[in-house]
This record gives structure tokens, sequence and C-alpha cells, in this order.
């Protein structure tokens, strides 16, 4: 295993301030995991030290002396409030935490972190596994959820964080949806698990659904409070009313890997993948404007790279990435697309570490450089469509 740490960078127009840094910061009062109630212990002193990577200021955590970090996603509700999802283990014997860290201009500067849940490291030779969360769903600036496999609510951007009890394990959530909705599944695995569950959350509850799931590693999107489509290997199905009933479609491709968005009602957006090679894999890019009925493609793709996320960014544009590959973007519906990646994205050959997108030209990109590793890990932002980024 190497050593790692995690090392934030920023030009010098806007440095992105280190959020564990120094010692004694107070930190908030927190509820770790179910079912006791604890306060979550204070993060040690990292001895921090100023550092200069090539043209990129930066704060570096001492290799001899730092613990292990990783980022797990990236949220950004609104162009301004930024949430970070990030993962830290001291060296053994030490524990790992999950915590969350919360910026209110854009990603530029980010608070104190607020740890989520704590665990001790694996057996000897192995990584930290990911603990008790590692994706973010947010329906505003206040309200979102940290998920898979556990899961933990804030309202209040992230601040605190509050367990909710669930009877299996939580793949996917959908927060815009009213309710919520979510899937389950027996497995932390989704690929593993079949059939997964639906389930709404009602306050503190987590409420199963009859509704039949579109088959294993299905995907929750809304677009509003009430309509919401769950996308599969096996097809896709949509609501209407908030989850109760649902209306099945056919994908244009059998039994691939979708990843699916939707832009506004009846518009989709769909990434359909097949079995990947050697650097490559096949991959369709498919549109539909009547909720799936019908679909236009497949779009033109690249050959090398990795299929994974199409992310929306209006009626005719939309991004997508992968591992292995580009950051894409298109404004022409898909007939063409632009590779538009940050100088330095790309180096680890993953896919990236987190996306988030805010109307047509504002988003965030957490490098794709593995967990572990004795580089920095970075955040990059564009507002102009990804034609400049910062760092």
């Amino acid at each position: 295993m190497r050593r790692g740490y995690w090392m934030r960078a920023a030009t010098a127009s806007a440095l992105l301030a280190t959020a564990i840094s120094g010692c004694g910061i107070a930190r908030p009062q927190v509820v770790v995991a179910t079912p006791a109630q604890s306060t979550s212990p204070p993060l040690p002193d990292l001895g921090l030290k100023s550092a200069t990577s090539g043209t990129v200021a930066a704060t570096e955590i001492p290799l001899d002396d730092g613990p292990y970090r990783k980022p797990l996603a990236i949220a950004f509700p609104t162009a301004a409030h930024g949430v970070l999802l990030a993962e830290i283990c001291d060296p053994r014997p030490g524990g790992c935490r999950v915590f969350t860290e919360t910026s209110s201009d854009g990603g530029s500067t980010w608070s104190a972190p607020v740890v989520i849940a704590s665990g001790p490291w694996p057996a000897d030779g192995a990584d930290p596994a990911d603990l008790a969360v590692s994706r973010l769903a947010f329906a505003n600036q206040n309200d979102g959820y940290a998920y898979g496999p556990e899961l933990y609510v804030t309202h209040d951007g992230g601040a605190a964080w509050r367990a909710i009890a669930t009877p299996g394990h939580v793949h996917s959530v959908d927060a815009i949806s009213e309710p919520p909705l979510l899937i389950l599944g027996a497995c932390v695995n989704a690929a593993d698990c079949a059939p997964s569950r639906l389930a709404s959350i009602e306050g503190d509850r987590v409420v199963q659904l009859a509704a039949e799931l579109p088959g294993p590693s299905a995907q929750l999107v809304s677009v509003d409070a009430r309509t919401a489509y769950m996308a599969g290997p096996n097809g896709l199905v949509e609501t209407r009313d908030g989850g109760i009933t649902w209306t099945g479609r056919q994908l244009p491709a059998s039994q691939c890997s979708a990843s699916l968005s939707a832009a506004a009602h009846g518009d989709l957006w769909l990434v359909c993948a097949g079995e990947p090679t050697a650097g490559m894999m096949t991959k369709d890019v498919w549109r539909s404007g009547d909720d799936g009925v019908t679909w236009r493609g497949p779009l033109p793709t690249e050959a090398y790279g990795y299929a994974s996320n199409v992310v929306t960014a209006g009626k005719e544009s939309a991004w997508r990435f992968g591992g292995r590959g580009q950051l894409w973007r298109t404004d022409d519906g898909g007939r063409s697309w632009h590779a538009l990646k940050p100088v330095g994205y790309g180096d680890g050959g993953g896919t990236p570490n987190g996306f988030a997108a805010v109307g047509p030209d504002r988003a965030w990109l957490l490098d794709d450089v593995g967990p572990w590793w004795t580089g920095p890990h970075k955040l990059y932002s564009t507002s102009d469509a990804g034609h400049s980024w910062h760092v």
C-alpha cells in the first residue's frame, strides 16, 4: 500500500483553503451512527506546511506524518453552496472517518470538517473500505443526503447530519422527488443484488414501495417533485405521481449498463455501454424527447475510454465522462462532442472522484487520481462551460 496525502490546490486569485488545519479548531457536534448517538472525536493536528507544485500554490500534508485521504463525492445544489464528502484514515493502528466540508463561495474556501461516521482499519494489506456513505444527493441548498450503503440526512446544508435506519443497503437516492425516493438492496454492491427494492423517505422513516425495478444497478433521476425515472439493464420506468405508479419503457439497446440524465419533462439523455476491454468500451449515446417512447441515436462517440456518466446542462447541452478518457461536452444535442478536460486532469487514468454542474455554464470536477496515492488531489471549476478551468 502506498501512503498518500490530500493536497488542496488553488490559483493565487482563489485559494482553496485547507479545511483540516492546525489544532484547537472547534468541531461541530454531530450524530454518528445508529443505534447510539455520540460526538465524533476531534481530528488530529496534521502538521500542515506550505508547498509549491509547478505554478500552483498548495497546502501539503507531510508524507511521513499525515493521514491517508481520499475524496468520495462533491455536490453543488447552487452555484455558491458546495458540499465535499471525503474519507480520512490515521496511520495504523488509528481509525478512519468519513466527513463533509461545505463551501459558501463556489468552492474557493471550505469549512472545518464535520464527521459523519468512524470505524477501524480493515485487515492488514487491504485499503480502508468506504465507511457508511460514499455519495451525495441534494434537493436544494439545505436538504440533502449522504448515502451508500447507509443513509444520513442534513437540513442545514451539511453543517450537521442525522442517521436514518434503512431495511437494506442504499444504492441510489433521488432527493428532488417528494417524498424522496431511494433504491435498497440486500448487498453493498448494487450489481450483485437482484431484485432490489424501491422505497421513499418520509420524515425519519424509510417506507418500502411496491414498484418493480428495471433490473439490478438501477439509477434514479428526477426533473421535479413528482416526475422521476429509473433506468437499469432491463429497461426504463417513469412516474408522474411521486413514485406511486410507474410506466415501463424500452431502452434502445438491451442488457446494457446505462447512465441516464433528464433535462426536462420527456427530454432524456442515455449512455449505454457494453463490456470493457483494454482501455476501450463500446458506448452509445441516445436522446429521447418523449419519455423514452422513442429514441434517436446512437450518436457519435469516441472509441477509447470507459463510459460512466452523462449530466445534462440544458436542452441541447450535456457533459459526459468516464474512466481513461476525456471530459466531453456537447451543445448541439449530441451530434458533436468537444474534449474540455482541464490541464492535468486525466493523468490518473480513472473515473472522476466527483462531478457537479449548475445551469449551462458552471461545473466542478474532482480529479481522477487514485484514492491512496502520493500526488495531489485537485478540485477544478469552470464558469464558461469548460472553456477555461480554475484549480
